[in-house]
């Protein structure tokens, strides 16, 4: 263990800019890398000391500065390698305070007090695995209240799976006949509906049933994307049953590459009405989440490494009235690794984020911004956390969906858990975020109306394969 001396300098503040100063030392020690071992450049401070100038030492500056910088281990590391420790925490510090305008200290204040006890809010061992799907592109989880079931998808595979945290069994419906991909699931409200759900396909949205096979195109599927490799992505419904839904668009041979702001996302108010586009010049459309009272809609365009919040009224007549006064609530990252991914809101108002390329999905305080604590996925399930979601009868477990997307054979053999779908069990958030926390009962689609679930002259029955297995 060697010693270390360093400073950071320099302006902060948009309104009224202040010049800081910031001095660093302590001891140097080793953590695990990203790779899961104890070897490695990927060494990070065991004890810091903070000041600045004009300002009392503070003692427990230390946690604050080693946490913000353990939530951007993954990207650390290969900067540490090549310029050091001293300027990997001049970086990380830096970072902070970008992330944070205002006065210096009050930041670092603030990451102080929504540090947790232990030093580094992630631990590579606190997820279990309980579903190996080998999914490419594993996205959507939501709990189906309706049979104590949680369904998430494959979305690039074009699959559907249950899985049941009673039986354990994973139950697969491959729907590839009907659409491409598959990028959304919730399910469908009403007793007659009882396994019907609403699916973001390639282009559009459908309703299927998951028990008869019946599959059924909206008729304003085909009319919503500009560009021809564009496909519909993450979606989720608000408390009257409207789903929102966002998309992605590709450009280039086979859709490589990614088109910048080339998307959208729309609101479909029920079957019978036509999805009225709210948002554009998106580029990657992803999670969305509610308020426990209605009044606040958290949404994340991945590439600008942040989720924004909007108020929202849900009664409004006009979709583009709904959203209003756009701020951003949540920096995630200011490059990648990573971006921030799926999310999903629990009873105490913070919202759990998904962040993709560092295998970590993160509790935040919407309101501050604030970084709560932060949990590993196995290294075996490399870092490409997709989405999150409550789950289990009481709504006190986080299932957390992981993916491959255009990896080799030989990466996927480096990471076998890669595509699995994980879960923080209860005991586990109890424990790093205190008794209680429990997530809010997801919003369903609103029941077409008038007609019954199998008759239309649009519907399709599946002969595609549909099999069950024991999840591990």
């Amino acid at each position: 263990m060697g010693g270390f001396s360093s400073t950071c300098s320099g302006r902060i503040g948009k309104k009224s800019p202040q010049s800081f100063r910031f001095t660093i030392t302590g001891d140097e020690g080793t953590g695990r890398n990203t790779e899961g071992t104890d070897e490695g450049p990927d060494r990070w401070p065991q004890q810091l000391q903070v000041q600045h100038p004009g300002t009392p030492g503070r003692t427990r500056a230390a946690r604050a500065v080693r946490a913000a910088m353990s939530a951007r281990r993954a990207e650390g590391a290969d900067y540490m390698a090549k310029h050091g420790v001293e300027e990997a925490i001049k970086r990380a510090l830096e970072e902070i305070l970008r992330d944070r305008p205002g006065d210096p200290v009050v930041a670092l204040g603030q990451l102080l007090l929504a540090a947790p006890s232990a030093a580094t809010p992630k631990e590579a061992s606190s997820m279990v695995v309980v579903a190996k799907a080998d999914a490419e592109l594993g996205e959507g989880p939501i709990w189906d209240t309706r049979h104590s079931r949680l369904l998430f998808l494959d979305i690039l595979q074009s699959k559907i799976f249950s899985y049941s945290p009673t039986s354990g069994d994973l139950e697969t419906v491959n729907v590839s006949k009907h659409t491409p991909i598959v990028s959304t699931i919730v399910p469908v409200l009403g007793p007659e509906w009882d396994d019907a759900v609403i699916l973001g396909t390639q282009d559009g949205v459908a309703l299927f049933d998951l028990d008869e096979g019946t599959f059924e195109r909206h008729p304003a599927s085909g009319t919503l994307h500009a560009l021809p490799h564009s496909r519909m992505n993450d979606g989720r419904c608000d408390s009257n049953g409207h789903l929102w839904i966002g998309s992605i668009a590709r450009q280039g041979p086979g859709g490589a590459d990614l088109v910048s702001e080339g998307s959208a996302l729309w609101v479909l108010d029920s079957w019978e009405a036509t999805p009225v586009k709210v948002l554009d010049r998106i580029t990657i459309s992803n999670g969305l989440a509610w308020s426990v009272d209605g009044k606040t809609m958290w949404y994340t365009d991945s590439p600008t490494f942040g989720v924004d919040a909007f108020d929202f009224d849900a009664d409004a007549p006009e979709p583009a009235r709904r959203l209003r006064n756009k701020r951003r609530a949540i920096e995630v990252s200011s490059s990648f690794p990573p971006v921030p991914d799926g999310c999903a809101l629990d009873n105490q108002g913070q919202l759990w984020v998904a962040c993709f390329g560092a295998g970590v999905v993160r509790r935040y305080d919407p309101r501050s911004g604030a970084l709560l604590c932060a949990f590993e996925v196995p290294p075996e399930a490399g870092t490409e956390t997709t989405a999150c979601a409550f789950g289990g009868n009481e709504l006190d477990e986080l299932y957390i969906t992981t993916a491959h997307e255009f990896w080799s054979d030989e990466k996927k053999k480096q990471f076998p858990l890669a595509g699995s779908l994980f879960k923080l069990t209860k005991e586990t958030i109890a424990a790093a975020c205190g008794p209680g926390v429990r997530g809010i009962q997801p919003h369903y689609f609103k029941t077409p109306r008038g007609r019954s679930p199998a008759i239309s002259e649009d519907v399709h029955r599946s002969e595609d394969v549909r099999f069950r297995s024991t999840a591990l």
